[in-house]
Protein backbone atom coordinates (compact mmCIF):
# COMPACT_ATOMS: atom_id res chain seq x y z
CA UNK A 1 0.00 0.00 0.00
CA UNK A 2 2.86 1.98 0.76
CA UNK A 3 4.22 1.65 -2.39
CA UNK A 4 1.13 2.66 -4.18
CA UNK A 5 0.98 5.52 -2.27
CA UNK A 6 4.43 7.00 -3.24
CA UNK A 7 3.87 5.94 -6.90
CA UNK A 8 0.56 7.67 -7.28
CA UNK A 9 2.14 10.47 -5.78
CA UNK A 10 5.71 10.79 -8.08
CA UNK A 11 3.67 10.20 -11.37
CA UNK A 12 1.34 12.70 -9.72
CA UNK A 13 4.19 15.04 -9.68
CA UNK A 14 6.09 14.33 -12.91
CA UNK A 15 2.37 15.39 -14.35
CA UNK A 16 2.75 18.90 -12.55
CA UNK A 17 6.77 19.30 -13.59
CA UNK A 18 5.50 18.45 -17.24
CA UNK A 19 2.36 20.48 -16.73
CA UNK A 20 0.79 17.41 -18.30
CA UNK A 21 -2.40 15.22 -18.11
CA UNK A 22 -0.92 11.71 -18.47
CA UNK A 23 2.21 11.22 -17.39
CA UNK A 24 3.64 9.40 -20.97
CA UNK A 25 2.70 12.72 -22.24
CA UNK A 26 5.24 14.22 -20.87
CA UNK A 27 8.66 14.52 -23.57
CA UNK A 28 10.75 13.21 -20.86
CA UNK A 29 8.75 10.02 -19.83
CA UNK A 30 11.22 7.78 -21.52
CA UNK A 31 14.09 9.34 -20.38
CA UNK A 32 13.45 10.23 -16.92
CA UNK A 33 9.81 9.18 -15.75
CA UNK A 34 9.80 5.62 -16.89
CA UNK A 35 13.68 4.71 -15.99
CA UNK A 36 12.54 5.62 -12.73
CA UNK A 37 9.70 3.76 -12.10
CA UNK A 38 11.86 0.81 -12.77
CA UNK A 39 14.73 1.82 -10.67
CA UNK A 40 11.79 2.31 -7.62
CA UNK A 41 10.32 -0.99 -8.58
CA UNK A 42 13.70 -2.45 -8.18
CA UNK A 43 14.20 -0.84 -4.54
CA UNK A 44 10.62 -1.28 -3.60
CA UNK A 45 10.84 -5.22 -4.93
CA UNK A 46 14.10 -5.51 -2.75
CA UNK A 47 13.04 -3.91 0.68
CA UNK A 48 9.80 -6.02 0.41
CA UNK A 49 10.76 -9.05 -0.74
CA UNK A 50 7.43 -9.17 -2.65
CA UNK A 51 8.41 -9.80 -6.60
CA UNK A 52 7.38 -9.22 -9.74
CA UNK A 53 3.56 -7.19 -8.68
CA UNK A 54 5.80 -4.10 -6.92
CA UNK A 55 6.59 -3.49 -10.77
CA UNK A 56 2.71 -3.75 -11.52
CA UNK A 57 1.49 -1.39 -8.61
CA UNK A 58 4.53 0.95 -9.72
CA UNK A 59 3.06 1.22 -13.34
CA UNK A 60 -0.54 0.97 -12.87
CA UNK A 61 0.01 3.89 -10.15
CA UNK A 62 -0.86 6.16 -13.48
CA UNK A 63 -4.15 4.44 -14.11
CA UNK A 64 -5.68 7.01 -11.09
CA UNK A 65 -4.16 9.88 -12.34
CA UNK A 66 -5.26 8.84 -15.92
CA UNK A 67 -9.36 8.70 -15.12
CA UNK A 68 -9.07 11.57 -13.08
CA UNK A 69 -7.50 13.45 -15.57
CA UNK A 70 -10.03 11.81 -18.59
CA UNK A 71 -12.68 10.67 -16.46
CA UNK A 72 -14.34 7.17 -17.66
CA UNK A 73 -14.37 6.46 -20.81
CA UNK A 74 -13.32 3.50 -23.92
CA UNK A 75 -9.83 5.43 -23.88
CA UNK A 76 -9.16 3.52 -19.90
CA UNK A 77 -9.21 -0.09 -21.57
CA UNK A 78 -6.56 1.24 -24.20
CA UNK A 79 -4.73 2.96 -21.24
CA UNK A 80 -5.03 -0.46 -19.49
CA UNK A 81 -3.26 -2.43 -22.25
CA UNK A 82 -0.46 0.27 -22.40
CA UNK A 83 -0.03 0.37 -18.94
CA UNK A 84 0.18 -3.38 -19.09
CA UNK A 85 3.09 -3.61 -21.57
CA UNK A 86 4.77 -0.66 -19.91
CA UNK A 87 4.78 -3.08 -16.00
CA UNK A 88 6.62 -5.44 -18.05
CA UNK A 89 10.15 -4.02 -17.40
CA UNK A 90 9.46 -2.96 -13.80
CA UNK A 91 8.01 -6.33 -13.17
CA UNK A 92 11.29 -7.79 -14.03
CA UNK A 93 13.13 -5.22 -12.14
CA UNK A 94 11.65 -5.90 -8.95
CA UNK A 95 11.70 -9.47 -9.01
CA UNK A 96 15.22 -9.65 -9.88
CA UNK A 97 15.61 -7.27 -6.75
CA UNK A 98 13.57 -9.15 -4.47
CA UNK A 99 15.50 -12.72 -5.41
CA UNK A 100 18.80 -10.54 -4.76
CA UNK A 101 17.27 -9.57 -1.25
CA UNK A 102 16.26 -13.54 -0.40
CA UNK A 103 19.42 -14.37 -1.82
CA UNK A 104 21.32 -12.64 0.87
CA UNK A 105 19.84 -13.78 3.76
Amino acid sequence: MITLLLAIICWQMFCIAFDVREPWDAPAFWSVAYPASIAMSAVAGYLARSGWIVGLVVTFAQLPIIVVSNGLDATNLFAVAILAALSLPPAVAAASAARLAENKR
